[in-house]
């Protein structure tokens, strides 16, 4: 079963650290539970939802919630915890999980797994520089720094788990992905202890190679892969990249991440902005 909570946890923007690392653990542990009928709805009104076949009966839940009644909704939620629960593997893709939360879950659940998904600080920050078009010159460098902080922490919250569950954590370069799709879809699958079928590595390649191409900003599929994974080299200001190259270089050391000397670097797509890593020995 698949979940995205990519978008899910955006809606507690206004809580202090303290309250969204506390709720946001709470929803991660009601879906690894399938324990949906004690959360709020509002939490689980996730378009998202819609696309997995294993949550899109959650989805139609929230979404005829004010057609039914009382209950006919328990009965709705209760059979979307049946589904939930029959999977064999549950997954939760989100982008503000914080480290020290997943630190803890790996505690708490000896069956969990954690492919830790990076990306190139530049990607990140210029592609929402893009989207938002919110970034002035002194506001880059106030977001950036924000930015590479938070990663710093939660690096040095999940660097110990690599040693620690060796078998149970892997960290995964967006951009080696976008590269070789197929390739490391099979390692990751090896990983999770599920089977590479023909049917999943033709919906890769569809997905990510020659397939439909997608509308959205957020969106999973991209027709090509690499070419979504590097767009931010494109008509991108060289002072910008400049500024966090030098905020965010620590992170590049760690992660693999090369600096850009020139201009010429930075629009030449055939000079690589990465090296080759072996992160705790546990990365693909």
């Amino acid at each position: 079963m698949w979940i995205s909570l990519s978008l899910l946890l955006s809606t507690h923007c206004n809580y202090s650290p303290a309250e969204y690392h506390k709720e946001s653990a709470s929803i991660m542990e009601v879906f690894l539970s399938c324990s949906f009928e004690t959360m709020n709805s509002k939490d689980i009104d996730n378009f998202q939802l819609r696309n997995s076949e294993g949550s899109r009966l959650l989805w139609l839940c929230v979404q005829q919630k004010d057609k039914l009644n009382a209950v006919d909704v328990i009965d709705c939620f209760i059979n979307a915890r049946k589904t939930c629960a029959s999977r064999s593997v549950k997954m939760v893709k989100t982008i503000r999980f914080r480290g020290s939360a997943a630190a803890e879950m790996m505690v708490r659940h000896e069956d969990l797994k954690i492919i830790y998904l990076v990306r190139d600080p530049r990607g990140t920050i210029l592609s929402q520089q893009k989207v938002f078009k919110e970034f002035n010159g002194t506001q880059i460098v106030n977001f950036t720094t924000y930015f590479c902080q938070t990663f710093r922490e939660d690096l040095a919250n999940l660097e110990p788990l690599f040693d620690k569950y060796p078998d149970r954590i892997k960290l995964l370069r967006y951009e080696t992905l976008a590269e070789n799709p197929t390739k490391v879809s099979e390692e990751l699958y090896k990983f999770l202890r599920l089977t590479f079928t023909a049917r999943v590595k033709e919906f890769v390649y569809n997905s990510t190679s020659a397939g439909k191409s997608s509308k959205g900003n957020y969106d999973t599929f991209k027709a090509n892969s690499t070419e979504a994974a590097y767009a931010w080299r494109n008509g991108t200001v060289f002072k910008e990249v400049q500024v966090i190259d030098k905020i965010c270089g620590d992170i590049y050391l760690k992660l693999g991440y090369l600096p850009v000397i020139s201009i010429h670097e930075l629009e030449d797509r055939h000079h690589p902005l990465k090296r080759d890593i072996n992160f705790h020995r546990n990365s693909i």
